[in-house]
């Protein structure tokens, strides 16, 4: 079973992968690059989120496969129409998941702390590795959920720090 969305995932990519860049001034977090070209500590760090993601998305497949199912019965709608039901009611869809939403956090944070450890060519922005990356891998099931979401979990501290 696909995981069942209403979004643009086009318009997912641009926003999620764009937006980080507007505190690049803040928070210097390196120049995207290729999977091929990234530090070992990267290339291991992606492999890991790729272990993370495939014991999650199941869950949260099925998890929303199951909210869409309740809508349906609930109001006795049209799948079509409980889905679009269930996006009002979580704006991020399927990428609403607890769990998705730790991955995501966990990783980005690795990453900026990896980063921190290295020298300005070596680092990798957090968004090139855990969504740029998923498109050249053409993970589209991977990309799919990410791009669900409207923004990413994350927020700056008093001192410009991600957290």
């Amino acid at each position: 079973m696909a995981l069942e969305t209403i979004h643009n995932v086009e318009k997912g990519l641009s926003r999620l992968y764009c937006s980080p860049t507007d505190v690049d001034t803040l928070l210097s977090q390196g120049a995207a690059k290729p999977l091929n070209a990234a530090s070992l500590g990267h290339g291991q760090l992606f492999s890991e989120y790729l272990e993370g993601l495939n014991i999650v998305y199941p869950i949260v497949e099925q998890w929303w496969s199951g909210l869409i199912d309740a809508q349906a019965r609930e109001n006795s709608q049209e799948r079509d129409t409980a889905m679009r039901m269930a996006f009002l009611r979580r704006v991020a869809g399927p990428a609403s998941d607890p769990q998705f939403v730790a991955l995501i956090r966990e990783f980005w944070l690795r990453c900026v702390a990896l980063n921190a450890s290295l020298a300005e060519p070596d680092k990798v922005p957090p968004q090139v590795l855990m969504l740029g990356w998923l498109v050249e891998a053409e993970r589209s099931d991977f990309v799919c959920l990410v791009t669900c979401m409207p923004y990413w979990p994350l927020g700056l501290d008093a001192k410009g720090n991600w957290c």
